[in-house]
């Protein structure tokens, strides 16, 4: 189990570090201005500019990853402690994955 872990976390900061190299390496070589056929209105294309929002994907990536990681390992990777602490990480687990099934198993049991 821990050897999966390992090999996700590694694949994980490898696709966020090749999003940012592929980011970093495109966007010297974009043009100035590009033709965007995005217009409802009309049939001619819309000029945009070269611009830095282009960095706003690999950015929410980067926040959604580093915020995924710190949400498990505030829920799945504390280590132990009192008795009631380690209810209280139970109850997450539970939580998080008892209901993912939205209670399909309880209607299959009554039938």
């Amino acid at each position: 189990m821990n050897k999966r872990l390992t090999l996700l976390g590694f694949a994980s900061w490898l696709l966020l570090g090749v999003s940012w190299v592929m980011s970093v390496y495109a966007y010297p070589r974009l043009p100035e201005e590009a033709a965007l056929w995005t217009s409802l209105w009309s049939s001619q294309a819309v000029e945009g500019t070269k611009s830095t929002a282009f960095f706003i994907y690999p950015l929410a990536q980067t926040l959604l990853f580093l915020m995924y990681i710190g949400l498990a390992r505030a829920a799945f990777f504390r280590t132990p402690g009192p008795d009631s602490e380690d209810r209280r990480l139970r109850g997450r687990v539970r939580m998080a994955y008892g209901r993912a099934d939205f209670g399909l198993h309880r209607k299959s049991s009554r039938v």
